[in-house]
């Protein structure tokens, strides 16, 4: 498992000290007195036992979570068979790397691949009613309250949540109407807020960009889910300036989706669903800025293949294209200029837009831009 920050890989005996000190730690200590291991030597059984269990599904299954930036082992996620038949998700982040919305991630990414690996409807979290945060991690992936009452955990009878998480029936990509414009900004602000800066703008943007004669409403599309807007992508015109002529291309953004919705391929299904159609309206090429890990998969190469960079004159992993027809880009090297639509997003507007939207906090944390 990959995710924008962290993955996952299997346990070996040389992990034996990491886990030691992480599991000794405080927070540890509190919420998961069976998970403390004193000694290294004590991990290194634990860890034996665990890599054993790598060979079957029978569980439990846990797995190291590193950064991808350094590759520095800060915790562990598991899935953990329960009594009744049933399976529970598990996590821990080193104190160090605590507040920075790792477990998060984490959770949203494994919880549907663990699903389809063992073949289950269901996911369980049980938390500790005096671990909130823990609690809002669960709530922020999508597990649903399923009742709170006192019952043996980690030993001892405790008051805990239970919570439950269950993939949709139904997804629905379809075309964007006036009526879910709230929706969708609010699905969009929720989705980036506090991702690559501390808060976000993308709301503001979709907002202003639909009333801009750049704004292509052909291929505004949403993913629904239980009558809410889970998903949407919206596109642009915009342009490459050769040093002759200026050549039309489009480019989309944002595509997103609703936090406790991701890692349920809403993001492929908007791909897939758009692309087509872009095609079919006699665009010739899309140029992005996105994710480097997540749209080469989906046919997006990156602008130096086609002779293409920024206003500025730069690339980078980020900056990436797609043709739509063969050739769509060849020939036609030069700069990308975006609309200015892109960058009128002044703080007045964006804190009086903020307003009509809940209030979130903002947050730094690692991996941002900035």
């Amino acid at each position: 498992m990959k995710t924008r920050r962290l993955y996952t890989s299997l346990f070996t005996p040389e992990m034996a000290e990491r886990i030691h000190q992480m599991s000794v730690e405080e927070s540890n200590r509190r919420f998961m007195k069976d998970e403390v291991f004193e000694t290294p030597e004590i991990a290194a059984e634990v860890l034996h036992d665990l890599i054993e269990c790598y060979e079957g599904t029978d569980g439990p299954l846990v797995y190291p979570l590193f950064l991808r930036d350094g590759d520095v082992l800060i915790g562990h996620i598991e899935a953990v068979p329960l009594e009744d038949g049933g399976w529970e998700v598990g996590y821990h982040i080193g104190e160090d790397y605590q507040g920075n919305g790792y477990a998060q991630e984490a959770v949203q990414a494994f919880t549907p691949v663990m699903m389809k690996k063992l073949n289950i409807k269901e996911m369980f979290g049980i938390s500790r009613v005096d671990n909130p945060a823990s609690c809002r991690v669960l709530e922020k992936c999508g597990y649903k309250l399923m009742d709170e009452s006192v019952r043996p955990y980690q030993g001892t009878p405790q008051p805990v949540r239970r919570y439950c998480f269950t993939l949709p029936e139904k997804i629905v990509i379809r075309r964007e109407e006036g009526k879910d414009w709230f929706q969708s900004e609010w699905m969009v602000k929720q989705a980036f807020y506090n991702l690559h800066v501390p808060g976000c703008n993308e709301h503001l943007y979709l907002h202003k960009l639909r009333s801009d004669p750049v704004y292509i409403p052909e291929l505004a599309y949403v993913a629904e889910i239980d009558g809410e807007v889970a998903g949407g992508i919206w596109y642009i015109k915009s342009a490459i300036d050769t040093g002759h002529s200026m050549e039309e291309v489009i480019t989309f953004g944002p595509l997103a989706v609703r936090p406790d919705c991701q890692s349920l391929g809403i993001g492929k299904m908007l791909l897939d669903k758009t692309i087509p159609l872009a095609r079919e309206l006699g665009y010739k090429g899309i140029i992005i800025l996105g994710e480097p890990d997540y749209y080469p998969r989906h046919g997006f190469v990156t602008c130096d293949r086609f002779g293409i960079t920024t206003g500025d004159g730069k690339n980078f992993p980020a900056f990436m294209g797609m043709e739509l027809i063969p050739g769509g880009l060849s020939g036609i090297s030069g700069k990308f200029i975006e609309p200015a639509v892109c960058n009128e997003l002044p703080d007045e507007q964006l804190e009086a837009y903020d307003r009509l939207f809940p209030a979130l906090r903002k947050k730094k944390q690692a991996g941002q831009w900035a």
